[in-house]
């Protein structure tokens, strides 16, 4: 079965809810300031979700949502006129349903990724990042976002952020697992002191961020899932594999 590039896929997801919210009876028409009803109640609620907007969901495109709007147009590179027509829609699902959680397809099944690496491994330079296993396909899709465009909003990247942790700690947790399974009974022990020296360097790394930069801060969000990113691709290759991504995905 051929793989279906996850991005491609959610964008056509993301484009049959839109084309069902404009048809809906109460958005033929561009959303802007001034429009009422329910497809700006709903679009207000995504905004809320992927934290560009900071207001209640009252079905009324005010002050607020057209700055939240704009934001976003900056952020996407589109032209900053506060209006949500069907392409500016359209991303704010795509990235919607990346924030929530429900685009993905973490731990899918690697015979329908053939063109997914087996294991994570470093570029050969480590500012080109990592290439990504197809146990991590979720983790590799909020990249995607590319979260350090200085025209991301901060709400929004501080959501993206923490789903990027939510999704390392999930999948170490996931990599400790399976090694503990593959493991002798003998080597048992040092593999839940590895897991211990995990969980404990995480939260010493944690506690020293939020008392450097402020709980809850970007560069205290950047620095942990920076972190946990690293670890877990490191975790998979040594658990996985020791040759190049490059002599992989070529075989």
């Amino acid at each position: 079965m051929k793989r279906i590039n996850i991005v491609s896929w959610v964008r056509l997801l993301s484009a049959i809810l839109t084309a069902a919210v404009l048809l809906s009876g109460s958005a033929l028409a561009d959303l802007k300031r001034g429009s009422t009803g329910d497809a700006v109640k709903a679009m207000q609620e995504q905004l809320i979700d992927v934290g560009a907007l900071n207001d209640l969901a009252d079905g009324i495109f005010g002050r607020k949502t057209e700055k939240a709007v704009k934001d976003l147009q900056k952020y996407w590179g589109m032209k900053q006129n506060g209006r949500a027509d069907e392409d500016f829609l359209q991303e704010l699902n795509l990235l919607w349903y990346a924030a929530t959680g429900n685009a993905t397809e973490s731990g899918a099944d690697p015979e329908d990724m053939p063109d997914i690496p087996r294991y994570c491994s470093w570029n050969e330079s480590l500012e080109l990042g990592a290439s990504y296993c197809w146990r991590h396909e979720e983790v590799a899709f909020m990249r995607y976002f590319e979260i350090y465009n200085e025209n991301m909003p901060e709400g929004v990247e501080k959501v993206i952020l923490n789903r990027i942790i939510e999704l390392c700690l999930e999948q170490n947790g996931f990599l400790y697992d399976e090694w503990e399974n593959a493991a002798p009974i003998e080597s048992q022990d040092l593999v839940a002191e590895q897991r211990e020296i995990f969980e404990e360097g995480f939260q010493e790394m944690c506690a020293d961020m939020d008392s450097a930069y402020g709980a809850d801060s970007l560069e205290a969000l950047r620095e942990k899932a920076g972190w946990l990113d690293r670890h877990m691709v490191d975790l998979c290759f040594d658990l996985y594999g020791a040759e190049s991504n490059e002599q992989e995905t070529q075989e």
